[in-house]
């Protein structure tokens, strides 16, 4: 039950695992959360169960850590992100995608295609499309790219984008538009949370290379 609520829980999940959390200060929470279940247990039971639950993750999640810890991060900012209808310009669109480098990555659905573009993109493409109110669904500008470039290992290693969501959810940060494409993740957040969203991904690197670091003495 102790490890049904913290994985439950992203901060728990979050301290637990990665080490920082007080765990008789958790401990007494967690009793109390088990009493509200019926449960009784005592505060040295709970850190005991909390430990095994930190030794379970870290072997969980060491192979992400160690494709992480060999990441870079690159941002581009003022990005905008279209979403249009692709009924009657998917050729346009296909068209404008591979003829402007400024347009960042195409992801089309079945009744939509969301196009992210530089910002300077942007008068060409509107310019070309012509869109009327029924094509055009939304232009949101103001956006910042985060891209995440990882090694091929990526490829066939679980968990890896788990986690780089994880981190930036657990700042509080909402995620505007998300696609990975071979091994780069990109992300992305407006321009306002740009700088906690980077400061959060480069946390959990810096950490992955820390971690591969003292396995490795």
């Amino acid at each position: 039950m102790v490890h049904e609520i913290i994985a439950s829980n992203l901060s728990y999940d979050q301290a637990v695992t990665m080490g920082y959390a007080n765990l008789s200060a958790l401990a007494r929470l967690i009793q109390k959360q088990l009493k509200g279940r019926g449960q009784t247990a005592s505060q040295e039971a709970i850190v005991s169960a909390l430990k095994r639950y930190q030794r379970k993750k870290a072997y969980e999640i060491e192979n992400p850590l160690k494709v992480l810890a060999q990441s870079t991060i690159s941002l581009t900012t003022d990005v905008i992100k279209l979403i249009v209808s692709r009924k009657k310009i998917q050729g346009l669109l296909e068209r404008l995608f591979l003829a402007n480098q400024n347009v960042i990555y195409l992801l089309r659905m079945q009744e939509t295609a969301t196009i992210v573009l530089e910002r300077r993109a942007f008068e060409d493409v509107s310019r070309e499309i012509r869109l009327s109110k029924n094509e055009l669904i939304e232009v949101k500008k103001g956006l910042t790219l985060i891209t995440i470039h990882s090694p091929t290992e990526i490829l066939d290693t679980a968990g890896c984008v788990e986690l780089i969501y994880r981190f930036i959810s657990a700042s509080g940060i909402n995620i505007e538009d998300t696609v990975s494409s071979y091994t780069d993740t990109l992300i992305v957040v407006k321009n306002e949370d740009a700088a906690a969203a980077f400061n959060s991904l480069n946390t959990l690197l810096m950490y992955s290379a820390s971690i591969l670091k003292n396995k490795n003495k």
